[in-house]
């Protein structure tokens, strides 16, 4: 974020009830996952919802924690 903002991006968030409504801005990124489907210009996605499952573990001791997330079969993150 510190990147885009010494690029002078502007970050504004609230809701829409269309794209119509974001006219005023010249970039727009669209991150709502399978929410994006309310917008009426996205209804056509063929988007699926499937609910997510949390598991906590307790990371052994005599591994070293991950640096970042790991994306596999699996998203793990510390």
């Amino acid at each position: 974020w510190k990147a885009c903002e010494a690029k002078g991006v502007c970050y504004k968030q609230f809701a829409v009830q269309s794209l119509k409504d974001l006219d005023a801005f010249d970039h727009v990124v669209v991150a709502m996952g399978a929410e994006s489907r309310k917008l009426p210009e996205l209804a056509h996605l063929p988007i699926t919802p499937i609910k997510g499952q949390i598991l906590t573990l307790e990371w052994p001791s005599n591994i070293p924690p991950l640096p970042y997330p790991f994306n596999a079969q699996a998203y793990i993150i510390m």
